[in-house]
């Protein structure tokens, strides 16, 4: 098995953000087991009461019982590797599941593009690779061809949070995540924010699997939370970052797979009811 450098890894950080699951059983900490001795990693855990785990000398545990999403714990981790003079920050969620060799190749990726500063990977569910993604009109799209390893323009794809490296200098530049948007659309903001002083990412040749929540089997009341969630999400980015978002070009397809879905029409009711507070004037 191709190992990364210790050097390499000791500027580096992994957050990985943990909500109501067991840390030792989500697959970025099992996935990570055969490196977590050498490079530095952050537990951000979001979940209601505080876990009990081994502890390694290496490894840093924060409870946050708020929950704030994972905005709050990547700048927590920024901030953190800033203060351990940290290079590198590396983005973790915990349903990806992180090759053996991921970092090896990440190191590979570094030292044949010296001078870029973001990296990711392609990260891929049951349906297939939902990063990078096109982006246009605030709507994200799977790419309908694969794309190859090597530098892209962040105006042209975009790329979901997990799996992401990024230089801390970077990353405090751009001013880190919105925390605002806590989930959905936590991703688009920071990378618009990356927009204003660096254009680039490279795309590294290491495929990650995640059990992407947007296409998981939920139960009808999970659905319509979580859809609820999102259009509020949307209207939040509508109103303080991209004024120009259609919102019924946005909101009413995926409304409309839903209710088809699980044969439930409260989903497009959340449509007009989102329409009908984007349209409210202020009292």
């Amino acid at each position: 098995m191709n190992s990364a450098d210790p050097f390499f890894l000791n500027q580096l950080l992994i957050v990985i953000v943990v909500y109501e699951q067991k840390i030792s059983e989500t697959r970025a900490f099992a996935s990570l087991d055969p490196i977590r001795k050498n490079a530095t990693i952050l537990i951000y855990d979001n979940s209601q009461a505080p876990q009990e785990f081994s502890k390694f000398s290496n490894l840093i545990y924060r409870h946050d019982e708020k929950n704030p999403g994972v905005s709050k714990a990547y700048n927590t981790a920024a901030q953190l590797a800033d203060e351990k003079q940290k290079t590198w920050l590396l983005l973790a969620d915990q349903d990806t599941l992180f090759p053996d060799s991921f970092l090896f190749t990440y190191q590979q990726a570094l030292t044949e593009f010296p001078n870029e500063k973001l990296f990711a990977p392609i990260l891929a569910d049951r349906k297939g690779v939902i990063s990078p993604f096109s982006f246009h009109h605030a709507k994200g799209k799977r790419l309908s061809s694969a794309l190859k390893p090597g530098v892209h323009n962040l105006m042209t794809y975009r790329i979901v949070n997990s799996g992401i490296m990024v230089s801390v200098r970077l990353f405090e530049k751009a001013g880190g995540y919105d925390e605002r948007f806590s989930l959905d659309y936590s991703d688009i903001v920071f990378t618009d924010r990356l927009l204003l002083i660096h254009s680039f990412f490279v795309l590294v040749n290491s495929l990650l699997k995640q059990n992407f929540s947007g296409s998981s089997e939920k139960n009808t009341v999970a659905l319509l939370k979580r859809f609820n969630s999102f259009c509020s999400t949307v209207l939040l980015y509508k109103k303080t970052v991209a004024h120009q978002v259609p919102l019924l070009r946005v909101l009413l397809p995926r409304a409309i797979k839903l209710s088809l879905q699980t044969r439930n029409f409260q989903f497009l009711k959340i449509v007009i009811d989102s329409m009908l507070r984007r349209d409210t004037p202020k009292q």
